[in-house]
């Protein structure tokens, strides 16, 4: 009777539940990835070779006693220039040795000083070269008339090998004089606490927080035309996607002791966590739905408006539904639940395991039972459809915004160019979208010495 007075009275008829969008009663959920920055430095083994000239003695004096023949000594052992090489893994180096001296008759030394470097930092961001040097004379007798030659050569290799460990530790102030190593590590790390707002998404930033201080081992490069060393310095932090009204406050912890290992120097790997809005979904699955009408039971059928909210993993959608009878129009709406996920085959976000819910099912049964086509749910599944190059080209403002606060804050040291932002995964976590997205690039090589100047 109500249909037919509906129908006198020239009304649309519309069938729905009267249910409404779930609100979800959980916070967003604060999201947090590691991700990783690493700095570059090309030291040139001149620098080193500077440093080790400038530490180590041009000269020694030799007074001493050969005891077996009671003979006293007297001397100066000279070196050359000290000049640094590669030796396989390792930095070798070298130089002449010379000397005279009387005992009472005149003598003389020639040979080679010479050795290798093996530089290494500490979990207190020095740097030990781990120098090892030995001496191997060639000449170096003594001359006596009527008695056989005497071979200086024993004492004086031990007097020279006695010098290496005060060279060393020369060496080792020299290097880390000023501490730069840890005073870049300390600058890295303050600065890599950020905050930077989103740009997709009101009352919503990224804020980094560092985890561990990463120092690479010097390794020697002999692929440029001047040998060096490369030292990497890296910063692990977790980035975190944070809903406020106003900018959260960072307090900077306590740089902590280096962790050494290997890393690929000069590069930045970032980890974003974002939150696609069911609103922003909806809104594209309208536009892209609405542009077509489908054919049921030789009905029209059109979708007007989508509307979207979450619940635990399901993304719920309101569809609102008209349908074109010869007599009257009919509207209706429809509530479809499916799962978000990431469809590598056009790079977009789609929704798998539709389904029309139950008090919908109820409520259209008889009267639009012919919405409940299985149809109607695979068009919705096919064209429901969000690009991920949206959020891509969203995301990779973020973390240029991002990088450009780390450019800024760091004085120039940490100038990074991300060169490839991508969607790797879609989800549903405690009602909301969530989208993993990655970061790669390049980091500039630091401008700065890592080594004292002379």
């Amino acid at each position: 009777m109500a249909l037919a007075v509906c129908l006198m009275s020239g009304c649309t008829r519309h069938v729905e539940t009267g249910e409404q969008l779930p609100t979800n009663p959980e916070p967003m959920p604060s999201l947090q990835r590691p991700s990783t920055v690493t700095l570059k430095a090309s030291i040139p083994l001149s620098r080193l070779q500077t440093l080790l000239n400038d530490t180590t003695p041009q000269s020694w004096d030799i007074k001493d006693r050969l005891t077996a023949f009671r003979i006293k000594l007297h001397g100066a052992l000279q070196r050359g220039e000290i000049v640094l090489s590669p030796a396989g893994r390792n930095i070798g180096f070298s130089s002449t040795v010379t000397g005279h001296g009387s005992a009472p008759v005149s003598w003389d030394v020639r040979g080679v000083l010479d050795g290798t470097l093996l530089p290494q930092v500490r979990a207190n961001y020095r740097i030990a070269s781990n120098l090892d040097a030995h001496a191997s004379l060639s000449e170096a007798k003594l001359k006596l008339s009527l008695l056989p030659d005497i071979s200086l050569r024993g004492l004086l290799e031990k007097k020279l090998a006695e010098q290496a460990p005060s060279a060393r530790e020369r060496l080792d102030a020299a290097v880390n004089r000023g501490d730069k190593l840890k005073a870049k590590a300390q600058r890295l790390w303050t600065t890599a606490f950020t905050v930077a707002p989103l740009h997709h998404q009101d009352d919503a930033y990224l804020v980094s927080r560092p985890t561990a201080l990463i120092v690479s081992n010097p390794v020697l490069d002999t692929r440029s035309a001047a040998p060096a060393i490369t030292l990497g310095l890296g910063i692990t932090a977790e980035l975190q996607t944070v809903y406020s009204k106003t900018a959260p406050t960072l307090a900077v912890a306590k740089l902590p002791p280096a962790t050494i290992r290997n890393i690929d120097a000069g590069r930045i790997a970032i980890h974003l966590p974002l939150i696609a809005e069911p609103a922003v979904l909806a809104a594209v699955f309208t536009e892209r739905l609405k542009a077509h009408k489908l054919k049921l039971q030789a009905k029209g059928v059109r979708i007007l408006k989508i509307e979207a909210a979450g619940v635990g993993t399901q993304l719920v959608l309101r569809c609102k539904v008209r349908s074109e009878h010869w007599w009257r129009p009919l509207e209706a709406h429809l509530f479809v639940t499916g799962e978000p996920y990431l469809d590598e085959t056009d790079r977009s976000i789609r929704l798998r395991n539709l389904d029309v819910t139950v008090q919908s099912r109820n409520a259209l049964l008889g009267t639009a039972g012919y919405l409940l086509s299985p149809l109607l749910t695979q068009y919705i599944g096919e064209k429901a459809v969000y690009p991920l190059a949206r959020l891509e080209a969203k995301a990779k403002r973020d973390v240029d915004r991002w990088a450009a606060d780390l450019a800024e804050k760091s004085h120039g040291a940490v100038q990074a160019n991300v060169t490839q932002v991508r969607i790797d995964s879609v989800g549903m976590q405690a009602g909301y979208v969530v989208v993993e997205a990655s970061a790669l690039g390049t980091v500039a090589n630091d401008p700065e010495p890592w080594l004292p100047d002379r």
